[in-house]
């Protein structure tokens, strides 16, 4: 009877080994982003401050949080934003505006590929608040995860977008634009990237990121690039799509699809098919003068 009782609690403990053992095993192969946050979360439009917070993230899991920036909280009132807050309340919606960013980038010295984007952004003129926003979001989605979204757009059930990934199967959600690339370069549609859904540490964030700190120092001579002729003829739109906005961040794509495959990039229709709505009315009429009278497109901190 003894005996007995010894091989069972042999047995016993031998299970107990075996399920811990390939617990270690799966926990091991599933990698793990540690991020810490110094910004403030607006979950279902309530201020909620998680300085000093830590949360520990999936790599191969896209999170439930929505990035999105404006020079100050005012545009929290618009109704799109409101809507959007309501409406999704298992979603965590987050508003960085320039200060934050700045403050952000500073505390993320544990990131290399955020450093190297806080770099271009210092060499943008404060002025050119797209082309930093533009160099934030990479930075943002490839730190976090998440879906990145203008404040002038509106999703009204992310669910619906976030469904697209099918349960992790893609890493990256995108979407082509209405309309295309200049006649003169390709004729092809442009990569939406006023919104676009990824998990963490996806390299199609990472070339990008590099890919514009390339151009711009390549692109500025140690006495800065003056505002000239040309720039003035082409306009501020072209000068920042061709270096931080969609024209780099196709090239980025191509890039990363040429070295890594895109098994796990899905693109889903032209401006996702009315998952979202861009440019929406209440923005328009909020929108002020904020974009004109650009004096240069770099800052002359290249030395």
């Amino acid at each position: 009877m003894g005996l007995k009782k010894q091989d069972n609690a042999r047995q016993t403990l031998l299970t107990i080994w075996i399920v811990c053992f390939f617990t270690i095993i799966f926990i091991s192969r599933c990698p793990l982003v540690t991020v810490s946050n110094s910004a403030i979360i607006y979950a279902n439009s309530n201020a909620v401050d998680i300085t000093n917070a830590t949360t520990t993230l999936q790599q191969n899991i896209i999170p439930k949080i929505v990035w999105q920036t404006w020079k100050d909280k005012e545009v929290l009132s618009l109704k799109n934003m409101q809507r959007m807050r309501q409406n999704n309340p298992n979603w965590t919606f987050n508003l960085m505006t320039d200060a934050d960013i700045i403050e952000w980038f500073e505390n993320t010295t544990n990131d290399e590929i955020v450093q190297i984007a806080y770099k271009s952004y210092k060499l943008i003129n404060p002025e050119i608040g797209a082309a930093r926003a533009d160099i934030w979001r990479y930075a943002i989605i490839w730190h976090y995860g998440g879906i990145y979204l203008d404040v002038d757009s509106e999703i009204l059930d992310f669910d619906a977008l976030y469904n697209l990934a099918n349960d992790g199967k893609y890493g990256v959600v995108l979407s082509h634009e209405t309309y295309g690339y200049p006649k003169r370069e390709f004729k092809r549609k442009r990569v939406i990237q006023w919104c676009f859904m990824a998990r963490p540490r996806h390299n199609l964030f990472a070339n990008t990121i590099k890919l514009i700190y390339h151009t711009l120092i390549w692109d500025q001579p140690k006495s800065g690039i003056s505002w000239d002729k040309k720039m003035k003829e082409s306009g501020m739109y072209d000068v920042v799509k061709f270096h931080t906005g969609s024209v780099i961040f196709g090239r980025a794509l191509d890039l990363t699809v040429m070295k890594d495959g895109d098994d796990d990039i899905r693109f889903y229709g032209v401006d996702f098919e009315d998952l979202v709505t861009f440019k929406v009315a209440e923005y328009i009429k909020y929108k002020n003068s904020t974009f004109r009278n650009y004096k240069a497109l770099f800052r002359l901190a290249l030395q």
